[in-house]
């Protein structure tokens, strides 16, 4: 091999997909391949290791320095041995053209092309006439353009083995060793670095003067921090982040430039009508520049459904970009960029919140981290202005029904207090306020802290009322009755019910209505009052399918399964679940449609088809998985888990109730934490480790009192009756004091139920496996 760079000196890594390409392509006959990419990205180090595998004769020529084509024409041929300097301008490229013509067969590798416009092109296209024995292969930061060429687009190194393999070995080449480090730091690490082999290898050489906790936290200031160290062996010919992003950046013209650090105000990626919106050029096409950016490899690009672009800008492009604004430009990008995801959020947030609407919610996921920017902006300033502040308080609003959805409640909490310290409450929108409080009251509700959320929720209907907005003033309202219902306060939870049903009979909102018919259901059906729970639940599927929400008339249609199931109408409870979930089926919603087939498998569960029952639970697992809903799938984890253990499967009841519980404990979740503790703890009495059952039953107990539970604390007394049962039966010697175990067992059994404890599905579960431990108690 013949080489104007330096080889290079550390072991290759990953790219595995790439050398099979460019093998491919050698394989096929191909005569020109374009490794494209940003700086940094690996172009030269792939060009490299393929040349060093090319059988045969194989030439590298490093063209960084050569801007303009004369120059690029000169240094190729030097490397040709053609004595250039001897000839006139006119002449060196007739010789280099006969110097192509006489070599052998071999690989040429043309590195670091730099931005020559189409002369480029041209220049190349002659030498592959002029020599057909040769293989091209450039590394540059877009396209040639010549007829017959190939392009391969460098992507960043995988984050989740191969960017973090680099750089393990880069610091174990400088003298770091990573072997005891924080594993999740080291990925945080490689994950702010987007995976750009340039900027790990750099990282790494930090790595011995810095741990690594310490460099994660300094990332932030990356142009300053990421530079070659003396002695270092990095392939790369840039001595620092910067000067490679620099070295981009000059080849661009001032619209691009001016285009580029506009576009630093995204966070996340974008979509091409959001750039036409935030970006402004003086006699420039903005979308045609965007374009002219991803050519360039500033930009990466993936396609959305139905073939939509969604661009995005690597971390360190952003931070160089942003520096280029000034504060006054940067406050006008900010404000393009603010009204533009606030506007399209408010339909989406409206969208997923009222109609359970998918597609919206898909769009306000993608617009999350947009909306995280906006908050950002406001919260992260000492004194924000009022502006900033309402544009955060309404991004947290609108980013709330996606939080709750995925059971983020402590992160909403969060980002809700932030804003709302921000924004001042005398130059507050009152209605803006209101539904801020009504949004951290339902996610401290979700979070297990009903005092906090009930000081929230009497604050939101006040100043919702204060406003006259009787939708948002009926939501609160709901909330409260939620919280009262889950407090045992069943006849404040209808009070305040049916004063929100009022409020949205009067506003004629049949969406929100639907909703609060929904609840009043719920409070009757939580009372045993199931033939009131029915009417209601028939009146809130009639008002969602008034405004044409299927979705939420096949949720009230499924919850009328549940109470035909507790009336002992198993038959009619299928059809109806059955009925629902062909509709959730149809228009794709598989959370729901999971939801519904736990359901099923509840009621096949309870009629002691345990087979068909864990089918049906199989079946909502593999659905909800492809959802990725974390706390679905723990609450079928744990019904399943109540399945097995209830057909003497313990070994399978086992570990999926340990795996439910897993998930309730990453969730935060204290409730359902608790109520899968309970049958974990029956296990252990089924194995005769009774004092462990009994302090795995105390735990539970002491999570349902501190998320302030006392309907679900029944399910403690039947857990615990359940264990005395047990001794009973260990006691069968002992008549007499197994008689004192069994009698505390009927007690306890008794309890359970003036608790409230056959009312819902895991009371339900414990309840049984009580009477069939006293039965097996009271055997002779």
């Amino acid at each position: 091999m013949l080489a104007t760079g330096t080889a290079a000196q550390d072991p290759f890594v990953g790219r595995a997909v790439e050398l099979r390409r460019l093998r491919a392509w050698r394989t096929s006959g191909g005569r020109l391949l374009t490794l494209r990419g940003p700086a940094g990205i690996g172009k030269s180090r792939l060009a490299w290791e393929f040349a060093r595998e090319w059988t045969g004769h194989a030439l590298v020529c490093e063209l960084s320095d050569a801007a303009d084509p004369d120059a690029l024409v000169r240094r190729l041929a030097r490397l040709l041995d053609v004595q250039a300097t001897r000839l006139p301008d006119s002449e060196v490229e007739a010789a280099l053209l006969d110097a192509l013509r006489r070599q052998e067969p071999s690989l040429l590798v043309l590195d670091n092309l730099e931005p020559m416009g189409p002369t480029l092109g041209v220049l190349v296209a002659r030498w592959l006439e002029a020599a057909p024995q040769l293989a091209f292969l450039a590394t540059a930061g877009e396209a040639l353009r010549v007829e017959g060429e190939q392009v391969l687009e460098l992507a960043p190194l995988s984050v989740a083995d191969e960017a973090v393999e680099l750089l393990r070995l880069r610091a174990a080449a400088a003298g770091a060793d990573l072997r005891d480090a924080d594993a999740a730091t080291i990925r945080a690490i490689a994950v702010s670095l987007d995976g750009l082999p340039l900027a790990l290898e750099l990282a790494a050489a930090q790595l011995p003067h810095l741990p690594a906790e310490r460099l994660l936290e300094q990332l932030p200031a990356r142009l300053e921090l990421l530079v070659r160290t003396p002695g270092a062996t990095h392939f790369s010919r840039h001595h620092t982040l910067r000067e490679a992003i620099e070295a981009s950046w000059r080849f661009l013209s001032p619209a691009q430039r001016s285009a580029l650090a506009q576009l630093s105000v995204f966070r996340g990626g974008f979509e091409s009508e959001a750039a036409a919106a935030v970006v402004v050029l003086d006699g420039a096409d903005p979308l045609e520049t965007v374009r002219s950016l991803y050519e360039r490899s500033l930009l990466h690009l993936r396609q959305l459904g139905g073939g939509q672009p969604r661009y995005g800008l690597d971390e360190s492009v952003r931070t160089f970009a942003a520096r280029q604004l000034d504060p006054a430009e940067r406050s006008a990008v900010e404000r393009r960029h603010a009204a533009w995801y606030l506007a399209r959020a408010e339909a989406w947030a409206r969208a997923l919140t009222e109609f359970a609407d998918l597609q919206a919610g898909a769009a306000l996921e993608r617009a999350q981290e947009n909306l995280l920017e906006i908050h950002r902006r406001a919260v992260g300033r000492s004194a924000a202005p009022t502006e900033a502040a309402a544009d955060a308080l309404r991004a947290a609003v609108l980013l709330a029904p996606l939080f709750l959805l995925r059971h983020h409640a402590s992160a909403l909490v969060a980002l809700l207090d932030g804003a709302l310290a921000a924004a001042s409450p005398s130059r507050t929108d009152p209605a803006l306020r209101a539904a801020a409080l009504l949004a951290r009251g339902k996610a401290r509700l979700h979070g297990g802290r009903p005092a906090s959320a009930h000081a929230d929720l009497v604050e939101a209907a006040g100043l919702a009322r204060g406003v006259r907005d009787a939708t948002l003033e009926a939501r609160a309202l709901l909330e409260l009755g939620r919280l009262h219902r889950e407090q045992g306060r069943d006849d404040e939870s209808r009070r305040v019910t049916d004063r929100a049903i009022e409020l949205l009979r009067e506003a004629g909102n049949d969406a929100w209505l639907g909703r609060a018919l929904g609840s009043r259901g719920h409070v009757a059906h939580a009372r045993g009052e199931l033939e009131e729970a029915l009417g209601w639940y028939e009146q809130a599927e009639a008002a969602h399918l008034r405004c044409g929400d299927r979705h939420g008339g096949a949720v009230m249609r499924g919850t009328m399964g549940n109470v035909l199931f507790d009336q002992g109408r198993s038959d009619e409870a299928l059809e109806a679940l059955g009925t629902a979930l062909e509709t959730f089926h149809a228009i794709g919603d598989d959370h729901n449609e999971a939801a519904l087939l736990d359901s099923m498998g509840a009621i096949r569960q309870e009629a002691g088809d345990f087979d068909r029952s864990c089918a049906e639970y199989g079946r909502a697992l593999a659905l909800v998985r492809r959802t990725g809903s974390q706390h679905l799938a723990g609450l079928i984890l744990a019904g399943l888990g109540g399945a097995h253990l209830e057909a003497g499967r313990l070994e399978e009841a086992r570990q999926r109730l340990e795996e439910g519980a897993s998930t309730f404990r990453a969730l935060g979740d204290a409730r359902n934490l608790a109520l899968t503790l309970l049958p974990l703890g029956l296990l252990r009495a089924s194995d005769g480790e009774l004092a462990e059952a009994e302090a795995q039953i105390d735990r539970a107990e002491q999570l349902l009192k501190e998320v302030d539970d006392p309907v679900h604390l029944a399910a403690v007394a039947a857990a615990r009756g359940t264990v005395s049962a047990n001794r009973a039966a260990e006691l069968r010697g002992a008549p007499e004091r197994a008689g004192g175990y069994l009698e505390e067992a009927l007690r306890l059994q008794a309890t359970a139920k003036a608790g409230g404890a056959g009312a819902f599905e895991e009371g339900r579960l414990l309840l049984r496996l009580l009477e069939r431990a006293i039965a097996a108690g009271s055997t002779p």
